[in-house]
């Protein structure tokens, strides 16, 4: 009878242990199926992050020559603002100019006179 015994608790020694074996099974399946909906889970923010990435690349050279556009459009403002002082300062001295070449035609004439 003790050997009977010994190979009945050999028996419930294996299924003990097919248990554990089963168990152990059926949690690296829970965590691979965790794992894999971890993934999923990282994946598709990391996608959403390179498609924001590439729209970004794509909207820094569009941003970079508005913010250009704007530049120079300022300077030109500038140089039309200066243009218009500089036209404004020949204007005011434009009778003073007229006054000095008059006077130099004036000299000019006397001198002709006053040549033999």
């Amino acid at each position: 009878m003790a050997s009977s015994s010994r190979v009945f608790g050999q028996a419930d020694e294996i299924r003990r242990l097919q248990d554990i074996a089963g168990n152990a099974y059926d949690q690296a399946a829970v965590a691979n199926e965790s794992a894999r909906v971890l993934r999923i889970s990282v994946d598709q923010p990391a996608n959403c992050i390179a498609v924001l990435e590439s729209q970004l690349a794509g909207l820094n050279p569009v941003a970079s020559e508005a913010a250009a556009a704007k530049a120079e459009a300022e300077a030109a403002v500038q140089r039309a603002a200066q243009n218009t002082w500089a036209d404004q300062e020949w204007a005011a001295g434009a009778a003073e100019r007229a006054r000095r070449f008059a006077a130099v035609l004036a000299a000019m004439v006397r001198w002709r006179a006053s040549l033999p």
